[in-house]
């Protein structure tokens, strides 16, 4: 692909003077260029998600539900495109990707814009007589989730619908290693008739990202950030929310211990942690195992 993956701002898709390279695992050279963010364009892609809130946040729940739902529905269309994207820029084969990754992304958004028209208040009891309250839930506002490389529409979703669902608008910082599957996702709720400047996509190179993040984080529009990334970088992330006061989510990395019972199978133990460790680079474990790999 000749053209550089753009960033989505209100609506639109842009291309920036500055771009990065997005390497193949596979090959170790570069596949197609992306689209830098400068701190400047995270600013205007906050500013175009917080004008779009006021309308948004009234929208009806049935309506916010339908857009999820076509949206599901365009994925579910270009499936075989988004996973090879997938396999383009982050290594997965075609049972991760078009087996698993996009499919489980698409059920996802599903069952998120099912639960949609179930977000409600509630009416407690209180203890004195001849009073009554009520709960009520409102949007919070612009949303801002920084997503990883693996799993990228998982996580795509899974921080876009479940802030859309609620009546926030949201930006995505995607991940440097799979800029176009990201984009792809803000493509397909664009096509879907999401209102312009609900759902922003940037990406940026490695080198600028803290300065692109932090200058979203200290905007006050963004009234919650949804990490998820490494121990290192969640630290950091955690720290410029503390400095500011905004509420974070965070999903951190790392690897987990494995418990291989006394009457298990080694060998089926072994290809299980394997798969389980190394699944988004799952060439390696089929060159490790001394299968085939499949593109």
């Amino acid at each position: 692909m000749s053209l550089p993956v753009p960033l989505l701002i209100n609506g639109q898709s842009v291309t920036t003077p500055t771009t990065f390279p997005v390497i193949s695992p596979y090959t170790n050279t570069p596949i197609w260029e992306s689209s830098s963010a400068s701190p400047d364009d995270a600013l205007h892609a906050v500013e175009a998600a917080n004008a779009a809130f006021p309308s948004w946040s009234t929208t009806k729940p049935t309506i916010r539900r339908d857009i999820l739902l076509k949206t599901a529905d365009l994925l579910e269309s270009r499936l075989a495109t988004n996973a090879s994207y997938m396999r383009d820029e982050m290594g997965a084969d075609v049972g991760a990707s078009a087996g698993f990754v996009v499919p489980l992304s698409i059920r996802m958004l599903r069952d998120i814009a099912g639960r949609i028209t179930s977000i409600c208040g509630s009416v407690p009891v209180v203890e004195a007589e001849g009073q009554s309250a009520i709960i009520y839930k409102e949007a919070m506002g612009v949303i801002l989730g920084i997503v990883p490389w693996n799993a990228p529409y998982v996580f795509g979703i899974r921080s876009a619908a479940c802030a859309l669902a609620a009546g926030n608008t949201t930006i995505l910082k995607s991940s440097e290693l799979t800029p176009r599957c990201y984009w792809a996702i803000g493509q397909a709720f664009q096509d879907a008739g999401l209102p312009d400047g609900c759902l922003n996509v940037i990406h940026c190179a490695p080198g600028d990202a803290p300065a692109v993040v932090n200058a979203m984080i200290e905007h006050e529009a963004v009234r919650k950030v949804n990490f998820t990334g490494s121990t290192a970088v969640g630290r950091k992330i955690a720290r410029a929310c503390g400095a500011n006061l905004k509420p974070c989510l965070m999903e951190l990395g790392g690897k987990n211990s494995s418990i291989v019972c006394a009457d298990a199978d080694l060998g089926v133990a072994v290809q299980g942690v394997l798969a389980g460790a190394f699944l988004n680079v799952s060439y390696l474990i089929e060159e490790i195992l001394g299968g085939k790999r499949a593109n």
